[in-house]
């Protein structure tokens, strides 16, 4: 069945890949288009488009296009609003072209824009890393990769596997299961699980691109280098778990999901396999933190916790961490004033952006055995304001902490 070409009984073709990539060369003619008319000096797309691992899946309703397409748009000088009117255009296209063809959810384009020179300066970042190694020139000027930065592997630190899994758990708290629940619900999913092998890999240098290679390194990773006691218990299952979710991240297929767990994943019982899934990740990505936080971060149980919060921490240098409150003092109607009184205390040795993946940390290990809403008790739910970077009124629920961290992790994400 999972490799068939015929619509299954869901009304779905089971093998998705050459029609998703189909899908993909539309949307990627939609963004030609538009850059046709930009004083763009190049336009290129990395991430999964790039890697070959694009994935999309057909259902009974038409398309559904789970991977976003990251681009990149090399120009100068650089203008928020013209940039806002690109963004706005590249919507609108996408969204005539899929009612011109079966498209139930349409390709989401992340686009980001640089002159040469920030180009040039991109952090070491696996998404930095990518584009070095597979970005492809869609539109314009070739050559710009001659200005790609000169990083590698080794330029990457645990610092970066730790944003990285702070991305994951941040998307999984900000995205409720739909109703009914839809493929794009287990797919956010899977890229947790695909990442717990990511994080793990970056500080070891075995960091490669493409979710398949990265799969097939974490084996032999886990089997040579000792591993903290959470890891070592887990070992088989977190193995298993990245090989099985990397096949349905690359070629999403629901029958692979059924028959993994014995129910139809889109049928009544649906919200209590994700109830399910999401504790899965949650026990192997608590393992994963184990590994890769600081022991001060953690508490007795192995746990982050607001009481570690107190401790000397911090990565990075000192001059990040001023940079970061510096950023977050101009955030949004805040009294600049009051962010750096509330930083004062901590901004020695903890950024904002830490504080903010160290919360969402503690919310998703400590929170309910399922995705939000979130329930905490009260004492924590004040603990975790106590070191909340930003002036805020009396939280009084876990759902409040995770309305408002959401809301600053939208802040930074363009930043970091």
């Amino acid at each position: 069945m999972a490799n068939s070409t015929e619509s299954g009984p869901r009304g779905r073709e089971s093998s998705a890949p050459r029609a998703a990539k189909r899908g993909l060369e539309a949307a990627l003619d939609v963004l030609r288009e538009v850059a046709g008319g930009l004083p763009a000096r190049s336009v290129f797309v990395t991430g999964s488009a790039a890697t070959g691992e694009w994935a999309g899946l057909r259902l009974e309703d038409g398309w559904h296009f789970l991977s976003d397409v990251d681009v990149g748009v090399v120009w100068e000088p650089r203008s928020l609003d013209a940039e806002n009117r690109v963004r706005e255009k590249v919507v609108a296209a996408l969204r005539k072209r899929s009612e011109e063809r079966d498209w139930a959810h349409p390709p989401t384009m992340n686009i980001g824009f640089f002159t040469v020179s920030e180009l040039s300066a991109q952090a070491p970042k696996p998404g930095t890393l990518e584009m070095i190694n597979r970005a492809t020139v869609v539109v314009g000027d070739r050559s710009i990769r001659e200005h790609f930065p000169p990083l590698t592997v080794d330029d990457l630190t645990w610092e970066e596997a730790v944003r990285l899994l702070g991305n994951r758990v941040l998307e999984l708290l900000k995205y409720t299961p739909s109703d009914p629940i839809r493929p794009a619900d287990y797919y956010r999913l899977g890229k947790m699980f695909c990442d717990l092998a990511t994080a793990l890999l970056i500080p070891e240098g075995g960091y490669v691109a493409g979710y398949t290679q990265r799969a097939a390194r974490l084996p032999a990773m886990l089997n040579e280098r000792p591993l903290s006691p959470k890891l070592r218990r887990l070992r088989g299952r977190l193995i298993e778990s990245v090989e099985f979710w990397t096949r349905f991240r690359t070629a999403p297929d629901m029958e692979l999901l059924e028959d993994r767990y014995g129910q139809d994943p889109l049928g009544e019982h649906a919200p209590a396999l994700i109830n399910g899934i999401w504790c899965e990740a949650r026990s192997l990505m608590e393992a994963c933190l184990e590994a890769l936080l600081p022991h001060r971060l953690m508490d007795e149980k192995g746990r982050p916790s607001p009481e570690c919060l107190s401790r000397t921490s911090g990565w990075g240098s000192f001059r990040q961490r001023i940079r970061e409150w510096r950023w977050l003092a101009r955030y949004g109607d805040q009294s600049a004033w009051e962010i750096w009184r509330r930083g004062f205390r901590v901004a020695f040795r903890l950024s904002p952006v830490e504080i903010t993946y160290l919360i969402g940390f503690i919310l998703y290990v400590r929170s309910v055995d399922g995705p939000p809403p979130c329930y905490l008790d009260e004492d924590l739910v004040k603990s975790l304001s106590r070191w909340y970077p930003l002036p805020n009124g009396d939280w009084s629920s876990g759902e409040e902490v995770r309305e408002g961290l959401i809301r600053l992790w939208h802040f930074w994400l363009p930043r970091i």
